[in-house]
């Protein structure tokens, strides 16, 4: 298939005494494939944006002006985790229910606020929300707690580094619906987290699961494209990840998720 990146494939395994319990699958596939927007520039750069940048023909096309990329260094991608988890784009974390997708999760969130190692990766150090719709607050506290002992921090210190988490549980949890005339519009819980994701400015948002977050048909082509494009990368600058669990016509078949889920994220 064209136009495809690949990205080092990971392992996760958590070792006995460790806040998560083993895990025996692979969770990243390795590859990251392109939905919506064209590769952000580094750090400190700001990658020029809108019609300055562009040339308009007579049918009224904007074409993008490269006539000067020669004497203009590459921008560099921009990574919420380098060589794994890309910002401003939508990523998929997907596998069997109960291998432990949400704690893995959780703990990528901790490393973001903490500045702590997330599996041999260091997290770009920032603010980070997690939208859990699987578990009431009690066990979110139990894992929260034991990731942030592992962590050796406090949860003063992640609740002043920007931790916010959001508990879903037995709530309408849905970020995006179709209408009866087949578009894909947001809810008012999207525009909420939308405007406290401008504020806050995030390095990722967690949004477990997809399952309750998307009310549309997963292997919609369009209905998922515009999922993605709502999804992915205007939500502060940072990345967003959804954990879905694959369907179950699709289990054998694809692994992970349906087919178009998995083509509506940059990793995997």
């Amino acid at each position: 298939m064209s136009n495809m990146t690949a990205i080092p494939e990971t392992k996760i395994r958590l070792e006995p005494g460790e806040a998560a319990p083993a895990i025996t699958r692979e969770y990243t596939r390795g590859v990251a494939r392109p939905v919506a927007s064209a590769l952000a520039g580094d750090h400190n750069t700001a990658k020029p944006e809108g019609d300055e940048r562009k040339q308009t023909d007579k049918a009224g096309l904007q074409w993008l002006d490269m006539s000067n990329w020669d004497n203009e260094p590459v921008p560099q991608r921009q990574w919420a985790i380098r060589d794994r988890v890309p910002l401003k784009q939508a990523g998929l974390f997907s596998g069997e229910g109960g291998t432990g997708k949400s704690i893995i999760e959780m703990m990528k969130d901790v490393a973001h606020v903490a500045g702590k190692d997330w599996f041999g990766s260091m997290p770009e150090p920032g603010p980070a929300f997690y939208l859990g719709a699987e578990d009431d607050e009690a066990e979110m506290h139990i894992r929260f707690a034991a990731i942030a002992k592992h962590y050796g921090v406090t949860f003063k210190e992640l609740v002043e580094g920007g931790l916010k988490v959001l508990p879903l549980l037995g709530k309408d949890a849905t970020l995006c619906a179709v209408t009866r005339g087949g578009r894909v519009e947001v809810t008012d819980l999207y525009r909420s987290i939308y405007e406290a994701a401008g504020d806050i400015k995030p390095k990722n948002i967690s949004v477990d699961t997809l399952s309750r977050a998307f009310a549309g048909n997963e292997i919609d082509r369009v209905q998922v494209y515009a999922f993605a494009m709502h999804a992915g990368p205007r939500h502060g600058g940072g990345g967003i990840s959804h954990c879905p669990e694959p369907p179950q016509p699709c289990r054998h078949q694809l692994g992970h998720g349906s087919i178009r889920v998995n083509r509506m994220a940059r990793c995997l």
